[in-house]
């Protein structure tokens, strides 16, 4: 039963690999090593809450319980377990041409509530985790509830990106996502 369903996944994740690959501009670059990526955001995405598009970029985000972290600072794995958090953001960032993530990035996450009323500002760390590579960082909010999450990214290609002209030009990227509904807590590890 187990190897069944194994091969219906796989086999719908080759559909989804098919419908990306009729939609990649420039066919002539699809490697092994772009497949895969393409495969990896595949399987990445149905975590997603939801994306925008901005330039040549997939921004999207999850929410989920607050939780355990581990990263690396100064080259050492550390582990910050939950105290006073009750909510997880996680933003990943995509290249639109070949879904690869994108690593090396300043990512800056303002939540502001349902009344406007901005609860806080944090810059978010990298957390390579397999098949979920994203920016992420808990947060203590006042509760459950509604809420805008504005994203700000610096770092796109050395700060170059493309406009909706397809021009590129010099920036960061500033991204909304309004209106996320967000259940507090905390996952017990």
């Amino acid at each position: 039963m187990i190897v069944k369903k194994l091969f219906t996944l796989m086999e719908l994740k080759m559909e989804e690999l098919s419908f990306l690959d009729k939609h990649i501009a420039n066919k002539s670059q699809i490697s092994d090593e772009i497949t895969r990526e393409i495969l990896d955001y595949s399987y990445q995405k149905d975590a997603y809450k939801g994306h925008r598009t901005e330039g040549n970029y997939l921004i999207a985000y999850f929410v989920e319980h607050a939780r355990s972290l581990q990263y690396l600072k100064e080259g050492i794995l550390v582990e910050e377990k939950s105290s006073k958090e009750n909510a997880y953001i996680g933003i990943a960032v995509h290249r639109n041409s070949d879904f690869r993530f994108i690593e090396n990035l300043i990512v800056t996450v303002t939540v502001i509530d349902d009344q406007g009323k901005t609860i806080g500002k944090k810059q978010h760390l990298y957390h390579p985790h397999p098949g979920l590579h994203h920016y992420g960082m808990n947060w203590k909010l006042p509760g459950d509830g509604i809420y805008t999450l504005q994203v700000h990214l610096e770092g796109l290609d050395s700060n170059w990106r493309m406009n909706n002209e397809n021009k590129y030009i010099s920036g960061n990227i500033e991204v909304d996502f309004p209106h996320v509904m967000i259940a507090t807590g905390r996952q017990i590890s």
